[in-house]
């Protein structure tokens, strides 16, 4: 999907780094007896979110099917949204603090945002080349043709629209999540150093996605 190949690797080793953070966090999502190991699941489909984009970016990429993974993360945004519904649980081991609901927002998000992807990929076209009359020549889409490997591929029409939308909210989303990296020391005295790290790397992955996004423009 990457055509640059410059651009393919920088993001290859920022969700592998992703990848293997999130892996770590959801072994291990606190001290012990911090009551965190609620958040292994959140942990752990971060995991699975930046390993699929690490995919993504490749050409062969391509051959990996689309639906079961924009079902997985469609189900994975839902997940994230029944706190809304049940509120805050607090630990009944450890009595540790539960995330406020709203806490959950941007990971649904991010999550649906995922599941777009996974969904749009294949509607993918090629850019259309001038014809021997001069007019545009057929696109991907039109002549059912199988995506080659490393072929630059573009959204149109509406989905393009909702892609572009996309990409501003999760360059606002990355920038926010990494400004609250900077300020979590200060709030967090429990595990200051975890709490900042995890803002830092939905930060990353957050603005990792508008990049995915805008490459598929």
């Amino acid at each position: 999907m990457i055509a640059s190949h410059g651009l393919r690797w920088i993001l290859t080793v920022l969700f592998g780094i992703l990848t293997a953070f999130g892996a770590a966090r959801a072994r291990r999502p606190g001290p012990p007896g911090s009551g965190r190991a609620a958040d292994r699941p959140t942990h752990l489909l971060h995991a699975c979110m930046a390993l699929a984009m690490t995919v993504m970016v490749w050409p062969w990429g391509a051959h990996v099917p689309a639906a079961p993974q924009a079902v997985f993360f469609g189900l994975a945004a839902v997940w994230f949204l029944v706190p809304l519904a049940l509120g805050p649980v607090r630990s009944r081991h450890t009595g540790a603090p539960p995330h406020p609901p709203a806490h959950a927002v941007p990971h649904a998000v991010m999550m649906a945002g995922m599941a777009w992807m996974a969904a749009v990929m294949p509607t993918m076209d090629m850019p259309s080349h001038p014809t021997a009359s001069g007019g545009p020549g057929p696109t991907h889409a039109m002549q059912g043709m199988p995506r080659m490997p490393g072929m630059a591929m573009h959204l149109d029409g509406a989905a393009r629209q909702i892609s572009a939308a996309l990409i501003v909210l999760f360059a606002v989303m990355g920038l926010w999540w990494l400004a609250r990296s900077l300020g979590t020391p200060r709030t967090r005295a429990d595990a200051p150093i975890a709490a900042s790290a995890d803002a830092a790397c939905h930060g990353a992955m957050a603005l990792g996605m508008a990049l995915m996004f805008l490459a598929m423009m």
